[in-house]
């Protein structure tokens, strides 16, 4: 049972790595501050994934 939340945890940071690295990118070619992609991500996906 802990091992699946531990996995889950795993996961959930490594997606939000993962969106945050290409909003980052998508932001960057628009010339806008990388840390609110950063920000973004955060406030998108933290809620929804880690509860």
């Amino acid at each position: 049972m802990e091992g699946m939340m531990i996995m889950h945890l795993i996961l959930s940071l490594f997606l939000i790595l993962i969106v945050s690295t290409l909003l980052k990118a998508g932001f960057q070619k628009v010339n806008l501050p990388l840390v609110i992609g950063e920000l973004l991500t955060g406030i998108l996906l933290g809620p929804a994934l880690l509860g």
